[in-house]
C-alpha cells in the first residue's frame, strides 16, 4: 500500500501506547526520538531511544531483551530497536 511506500506509522500502531509500553519497565524512562514505519502489511519497523538509570548497561540487558520480545509479541512489530542512553543529572557538578 501507499503507507507501506511512505513508511508511515502503521494504522495499528498507537505511539503513546509503545511509549507507556516502554516505561512500564522500570529499567527505562522518557523514551524518545520514536519512529515506527510500515515493514508490509501486517509488521511495523521499530526505533527509540531510552534513559537508564544504571550506567552499566549489563544490568538492564534482561530487561531489554524482554522488551524487545514484547514488543515482537503484543504489537507486531519486526524488527524493534531500542538505544539506550544515559541522562546527566542537572544537579551534577561539573567537577
Amino acid at each position: 500500500t501507499f503507507r507501506v511506500l511512505l513508511q508511515g506509522v502503521p494504522e495499528n500502531i498507537n505511539l503513546e501506547e509503545l511509549k507507556k509500553h516502554i516505561e512500564s519497565y522500570k529499567e527505562f524512562y522518557e523514551p524518545h526520538h520514536i519512529h515506527a514505519s510500515s515493514v508490509d502489511s501486517e509488521y511495523a519497523d521499530f526505533n527509540c531511544h531510552v534513559y537508564v538509570y544504571d550506567p552499566d548497561l549489563r544490568n538492564t540487558d534482561h530487561a531489554l531483551q524482554c522488551l524487545l520480545e514484547s514488543l515482537v509479541d503484543n504489537f507486531k512489530i519486526a524488527h524493534p530497536a531500542i538505544q539506550r542512553e544515559f541522562k546527566k543529572c542537572l544537579f551534577e557538578s561539573d567537577i
